[in-house]
């Protein structure tokens, strides 16, 4: 099993957004992951949620990890795989130069 180290932002966002180390754990197991320009995003939505007995409060998570393995931020937003899949390469350069 991989680890993963927090960055500054992400320690900032699990805590202004209420979402714990275990929450973070929960969707890295058992969501589903997209790679978008060397970024791993791992989505939790109700499908995985009922199959493994998951709590509701995690629909819709959404934790995105660097190539390097750091969280760089997490998020909820029950849409994300729609709205990852539409993320253009330059968005998420973006994304990643404000989060160094």
């Amino acid at each position: 099993m991989d680890t993963f180290l927090f960055t500054v932002h992400s320690s900032d966002r699990m805590s202004t957004r209420k979402i714990s180390g275990v929450d973070i754990q929960l969707c890295i197991t058992y969501g589903a992951k997209i790679h978008r320009t060397g970024i791993k995003f791992y989505v939790l939505l109700s499908k995985q949620i009922q199959k493994y007995g998951l709590s509701q409060k995690l629909n819709g998570l959404c934790v995105l990890i660097s190539p390097d393995n750091k969280v760089i931020t997490t998020y909820k937003n029950k849409d994300a795989i729609s709205y990852i899949k539409k993320l253009s390469k330059e968005n998420l350069r973006k994304f990643n130069l404000e989060m160094v």
